[in-house]
């Protein structure tokens, strides 16, 4: 719901929330974008992680996994 205000107007125009899961005592986010943007938006995922859990003033993401859009 505030992925938006967490990340900033560029990155929340290239990349959506796909998932999150707990996966070994691990919240794996998984974020979508389209394959354009991927690689680009894969190459800030220190930075996105760092400001979710700023939000949520803990270490919530563990790890954020990738994912090409399947959409045209």
């Amino acid at each position: 719901m505030n992925w938006k205000q967490i990340v900033g107007d560029d990155l929340s125009n290239k990349c959506t929330v796909y998932s999150l899961k707990k996966i070994n005592n691990q919240n794996v986010l998984t974020i979508v974008s389209d394959s354009a943007e991927i690689l680009e938006v894969s190459y800030s995922a220190e930075d996105i992680k760092e400001k979710i859990n700023k939000f949520f003033f803990s270490e919530f993401i563990s790890v954020i996994k990738f994912k090409k859009s399947l959409q045209i």
